[in-house]
Formats: C-alpha cells, sequence, structure tokens
C-alpha cells in the first residue's frame, strides 16, 4: 500500500443509516467494467445459450435461497428480492438475450446489452426513487456475470469487515448481515434506496453517494463509517479511532440490552410526553417495531407498495395490504401517507416529462392532477378504518388551496362511502410540513388539519435548494441550519396555537443532539426506524424539557449549522457532561 493510500482524510456523503462502524475495508468491484472490451463467444449459439441458462438458474437459485432465510432477516428483502427473481427469469428479458446471443454475440454480451437498454430506460427518469431501481438491473446484471464467469454467484465479505463498493444488492446485504460485516460506504444510492432501507432494517451505519469511495479506499485500509453524520474516515489517527471504538461499544451495550420491555410512553427526565412512533415501508416490518416500544406508526410510506410494481395497486389490493399493517399494530394508530409520486415513477397515461420532478408534479400536485388515483386511496383507506386506527397524511402540500382543494375530494369520499354503506369511519386527516411555503403558512394550513407532521428531510432540501441525494452538494445539506430550525419551530407555534399534535419524522429525529432541539421546539412527538427506537427511547428519557427550551432560544439565535453545533455541544456538556 502506498504512503497516499494510507493518509488519514475524510469523505462525506449521504448519511443513510445512523450509527458508528469501524473495520477494514473490503472494496469489491463491479463485475463488469462499462469500458471492458465484451469477450467474442466460446463455441455456437447453442453453447453460448446454454451458458446464459446455467447462469440464470445458478442466480435464481442462490435468490430463492436467499429469500427464505430473508422472511426471518429482513421483512424489507421478501419484496425486494421477489423484484430480482422477476428480473432475472423475466421472459422477455431472457427472450431478447437468447435472441441477441443467437446473433452470434457472446453471453456476456447479451447480457451487458439487454440489460444496458433497460437500463437506459429507467435513467431517462429524473426522479432519484426511480433512478434507484436502476440498481437492481445492475445488482442482476452483476450476478449473472459472475455466474457466467465462476459458476457461482459473487463471493461473500468476511465478518467485521467495511464494504466498499458502487452499490451493494440486498442478498448480499443479508448474507453480510449474517457474517456481521460492521458497515457499508457506497458510491451511489440515496436515502430512499433498497439497499439504504435494508441497512436501516439490520442497523448497520452506512454512507452513500460517497463519489471518491472506489477510489480514495483502498482493501485493507482501516476505515469508520459515521452513518449519522454521513461522514467516512479514512485511516484515522490513534484518537480519531480510539474515541469512534468507545462509541462503538456503547452502541453494543445498547443493543445488548435492547430487549421488549422497552415499552409504554415516553417521558423526558420532567415529565414532558413524547410520543415514540415508528417510519414503515412493508407490513413485515409493523410487528418488529411494536415489539421494540413504537407506540404506533407515523408514517407509513404507501409508495413503496407499489416501487417494484410500477403501477398503481387495485382497491382491494391496497385494502389487504393497509389491512396486514394495521393488524400488525395491534390496537396502536397507523398513520397512512396517501401516494407521494412524481410523474416519472408510474405510467398514468401522461405523455409529458419533466425535467425536475422534484420541483414538478409531485406528492399533492400529482394526486391532484390524477384525482381518480387519491379517490381510490381514500376509498380503500376508510374501509380499513372501519375496524382500525387510521390516519390519513398528505405529502408535499405548499400551498392553502392544495389543501382544500385535497379535502374536497376527500369529503366526496367520505358522502359516496356513506351512500354505499351507510355510514363512515372516522379518519383524522394530516399534513406533511416539507416546504418553507407550507412553514410559513402553518398557521392557515392548521385550520384544516388535524395534525401537521414535518418532513425534515425534505424541508432541509427545499428550504437550502440542495438535492438530498446528490453526493456533489452533500456537504451543504444540513437539518441543523438555522434557517431550518426557525420554519421549525414557526410549525410548532401554528400547531400548538391550534391545539392540534404535531409530529417530525424525518432523519433529524434520530439525531442525537437534533433530538434534543426537537423536544426543546416543543414537538408533540417523532417517529423513527425501528433500529432507532431503543436509542431514541433512551435519549428522551435524559431531556431535560426546560432546559432544551432554554438551548433552543440560543440555537435558533444563530447564524450558520457550525454555531447550532457548538451550541448543542455545549448543552451538552452540561446536561450529560459530554455523554452522548
Amino acid at each position: 500500500m502506498s504512503d497516499t493510500a494510507s493518509l488519514h482524510h475524510h469523505l462525506r456523503g449521504t448519511a443513510a443509516s445512523a450509527g458508528v462502524a469501524v473495520g477494514r475495508a473490503v472494496v469489491v468491484h463491479p463485475a463488469w467494467s462499462e469500458d471492458a472490451e465484451l469477450p467474442p463467444p466460446r463455441g455456437g449459439v447453442d453453447i453460448e445459450t446454454e451458458r446464459f441458462r446455467n447462469a440464470q438458474r445458478v442466480v435464481a437459485d442462490e435468490l430463492e435461497g436467499v429469500a427464505d432465510r430473508a422472511r426471518e432477516e429482513s421483512p424489507t428483502l421478501s419484496s425486494i428480492l421477489d423484484t430480482h427473481q422477476m428480473i432475472v427469469t423475466d421472459p422477455v428479458l431472457s427472450s431478447d438475450i437468447v435472441e441477441r446471443i443467437a446473433s452470434g454475440v457472446s453471453s456476456e454480451a447479451a447480457i451487458v446489452h439487454e440489460f444496458e437498454r433497460q437500463r437506459r430506460t429507467l435513467l431517462a427518469s429524473t426522479n432519484s426513487m426511480f433512478r434507484d431501481r436502476v440498481h437492481d438491473l445492475d445488482h442482476m446484471k452483476h450476478q449473472l456475470l459472475v455466474a457466467l464467469r465462476t459458476g457461482a454467484v459473487a463471493p461473500r465479505r468476511d465478518g467485521g469487515s467495511i464494504v466498499v463498493a458502487e452499490i451493494v444488492s440486498p442478498h448480499d446485504m443479508l448474507s453480510d448481515h449474517q457474517l456481521g460485516v460492521s458497515g457499508y460506504v457506497m458510491k451511489f444510492g440515496g436515502i430512499d434506496a433498497h439497499a439504504s432501507i435494508i441497512a436501516r432494517d439490520f442497523g448497520i451505519p452506512t454512507v452513500v453517494g460517497v463519489h471518491d469511495a472506489m477510489t480514495a479506499i483502498r482493501d485493507g485500509d482501516m476505515v469508520i463509517v459515521d452513518g449519522t453524520q454521513g461522514i467516512v474516515i479514512c485511516n484515522p489517527d490513534d484518537a480519531t479511532r480510539s474515541r469512534y471504538e468507545e462509541i462503538c461499544r456503547q452502541q453494543q451495550l445498547l443493543r445488548d440490552s435492547l430487549d421488549s420491555g422497552s415499552t409504554g410512553p415516553v417521558h423526558t427526565v420532567d415529565g414532558c410526553r413524547i410520543t415514540l412512533e415508528a417510519n414503515i415501508d412493508v407490513p413485515d416490518q409493523v410487528p418488529v417495531a411494536v415489539r421494540l416500544g413504537a407506540e404506533g406508526v407515523g408514517l407509513v410510506r404507501t409508495e413503496m407498495m407499489i416501487s417494484s410494481l410500477n403501477a398503481i395497486p387495485s382497491t382491494d389490493d391496497q385494502i389487504a395490504w393497509y389491512g396486514r399493517i394495521c393488524q400488525g399494530a395491534n390496537t396502536n394508530a397507523v398513520t397512512f401517507r396517501v401516494f407521494d409520486l412524481g410523474s416519472d415513477k408510474v405510467d398514468t397515461g401522461a405523455s409529458y416529462v419533466e425535467d425536475n420532478p422534484a420541483l414538478g408534479l409531485r406528492g399533492i400536485r400529482f394526486l391532484l392532477a390524477q384525482p381518480e388515483i387519491l379517490r381510490e386511496q381514500i376509498m380503500a383507506l376508510l374501509h380499513v378504518a372501519g375496524n382500525h386506527s387510521v390516519r390519513c397524511m398528505l405529502p408535499m402540500i405548499s400551498t392553502l388551496d392544495e389543501l382544500l382543494k385535497a379535502r374536497e375530494i376527500i369529503d366526496e369520499c367520505r358522502q359516496d362511502f356513506i351512500r354505499r354503506h351507510g355510514n363512515c369511519p372516522d379518519l383524522p386527516l394530516g399534513i406533511m410540513i416539507e416546504t418553507p411555503a407550507a412553514a410559513l403558512s402553518a398557521d392557515a394550513l392548521s385550520a384544516y388539519a388535524d395534525f401537521f407532521s414535518i418532513g425534515t428531510n425534505d424541508l432541509t432540501q427545499y428550504t437550502l435548494a440542495v438535492d438530498r441525494t446528490n453526493g456533489l452538494v452533500s456537504d451543504v445539506i444540513d437539518s441543523l441550519h438555522p434557517a431550518v430550525l426557525r420554519l421549525i419551530s414557526m410549525t410548532v407555534s401554528a400547531a400548538r396555537g391550534a391545539g392540534i399534535p404535531v409530529t417530525v419524522c424525518g432523519e433529524m429525529a434520530a439525531q442525537a443532539g437534533a433530538l434534543d432541539l426537537l423536544v426543546g421546539l416543543g414537538v408533540s412527538g417523532v417517529s423513527v426506524s425501528s433500529f432507532q427506537l431503543h436509542d431514541v427511547r433512551r435519549r428522551i428519557g435524559q431531556v431535560n424539557c426546560s432546559e432544551a427550551r432554554a438551548m433552543v432560544h440560543t440555537a435558533l439565535a444563530c447564524r450558520t449549522a457550525a454555531e447550532v453545533v457548538e451550541c448543542l455541544r455545549q448543552y451538552d456538556e452540561s446536561a450529560r457532561g459530554g455523554m452522548a
């Protein structure tokens, strides 16, 4: 290893899964370079076709075996692996590959060309969630190429290591989890990518969007992954390594103490009640969240139901899916956010293409432009609300006009439900506060909403005009920026004035110092991923609400995020003697 490679240096990316990991890097390079020359056929068409079919069987069999384990290890994996199996065994894609082989090219060339053709279609989208599906294609192409070369799937990593890769496939993450892989550093991916979601399921610290990952980190480098701050430290000095290893030991002590006894209402030291709920992507995550102490479900990302289908599910399918989630939650309330979609995520017959969907027909704008989609979802939620405690939440509200138009549609659905069934169950309606416009208009919006939920991820990116999925500007995105804190403060004040609850369901709720800020600002609850429930519960129990309120006055007067961080550091030293 060169002297340059061994130097202590920092890399920044997007914090995808909270926590800290320390270990030796295992750099996993792609099975196929885009610049590599494609090999010629090893034999005739029949031989090449059989080579492809054999590789296809190897990968399909591996996926089948992993799927069985996934049902016990990670609920999220089951649906994702179904998607991967569909890709590998897709008859149309397979037929296209065989047809290309028949034209006289090698199996490798046929696979690369056909997968790249599919890939270009997905990359035509400028929406991050849709682009992340490209990685599913890349994983399967990778596995097929490895199977062609070796007759087996890609080799596994050693336990205790930090895996550095362009992106890591979900089924590799299951095997890594069983081996005890400590952390991930990925060149690509956003916080909503499959890899990020599963990393949070497993509680594996992960930083994504690290553009220099494959060149700045080498096999065997000592690496620290700070998945809370989005920082990767290569070859740290002794003091830095010792400090992070102590954090790792504290993390492990917390995990060892994690049990079903950590349940019940959550209060600060001085008795302030803070509701603790879970963010959910798929039904099987709910019982896990309840077991780990969630008092309810603060956010169900219903668009995850269609991410693998690329189509809107039927009303009956929605009713079944929502019902499974509610059954897992027992008597706890469940908040379903209606589809947060953009025009490029599903085929709705639209003939237009947006250059910037994040600022276009997204969220409530999309649903108001496609009102039948919203109507069908509301009708499905009303069916489920007859037997369960269900709340409905609207995404990306920016104006009062949007909220009033949505309420009009929902009221029509209520009347239709009464005509069909004779009565209509209660369905509280809340809104996501994710834009500066919504926060600045929170006093007007609060008159027509039953609750607020602050999505700090989007609120931060829209306030700072920074794409939170873009690693090139990952050092700019910071939820602790004073402008973001002031918008949160305005939202909380409006909610409290209207007598409605206000929760936070963004990643900020799981950040150590930021959680104290949120409590001091006066939020009534937080909703985090299941793995973070225990740590958030512990931290809430250490907060003195009165002291946190005093600290907030200082933080809101800060000029920069760095000043806020320093304010939090001083507060933390005073409140806890510096112990995080």
